[in-house]
């Protein structure tokens, strides 16, 4: 079943589910060559089925954000939105970095990307700062540099930097970089809020959960 699904899978627009009972390698392999982006191994609990479509639905869903961009060089910062705009993604624009967090009051970024070559302000220092800020502690922050040696990646990831991209591979890294950067985001959110909704223990949902849904239920 799964060559036949890999010779029609470019008519298939959907994500590709499998639910099979061999748990090896070898039949793993097999579905991705097929297509697939999803491998369950039978039996699978509802609950695990559910998350695992969540996180497909969270990847299309990570397309419509808002995007903070931090640079002062315009001809980058164009190709730059118009790349993110061919995802519907929204991007605000900050050429002043001193002028950032008053963007981001406006704004309400899901992510930042932050150029590291800027001339008016050390950029490691402002990401520092920007890592200081309680209110975005949860969003991912993407810097891209000419510069990607392993001591720079290095001192982006100790400053609080997720990602450093290299600007000479910027055109193909930097969509794929922003949907799993915000879908990690949304997944780890959603993961925290059942945890909040349900007992680690017995995995049955907290009472005040219970009673909500139940109200809403019967609404």
């Amino acid at each position: 079943s799964m060559q036949m699904v890999a010779e029609d899978r470019d008519h298939v627009g959907a994500p590709l589910i499998f639910l099979s009972e061999r748990g090896d390698l070898a039949a793993r392999l097999e579905a991705i060559s097929a297509g697939g982006v999803v491998y369950c191994v039978k039996p699978v609990s509802a609950d695990t089925l559910l998350d695992r479509l969540n996180d497909q639905l969270l990847r299309e869903s990570a397309r419509d954000h808002r995007v903070l961009l931090i640079s002062d060089n315009p001809i980058d910062a164009q190709k730059i939105t118009a790349s993110l705009a061919s995802l519907g993604l929204t991007t605000q624009l900050v050429t002043q970095p001193l002028e950032t967090l008053q963007s981001m009051h406006q704004m309400e970024p899901d992510l930042i990307l932050l150029d590291m070559d800027m001339s008016s302000l050390g950029s490691l220092d402002l990401l520092m700062g920007l890592r200081q800020l309680t209110s975005i502690a949860d969003r991912p922050i993407i810097t891209y540099s000419l510069h990607s040696e392993a001591s720079r990646q290095l001192a982006v990831l100790e400053a609080g930097g997720d990602y450093l991209l290299n600007k000479s591979l910027f055109t193909s890294h930097l969509l794929p970089t922003v949907l799993h950067a915000l879908q990690r985001r949304l997944s780890w959110s959603r993961k925290l809020a059942q945890l909040g909704r349900r007992d680690t223990l017995t995995g049955l949902f907290h009472r005040g959960h219970f009673l909500e849904q139940l109200r809403e239920s019967v609404e």
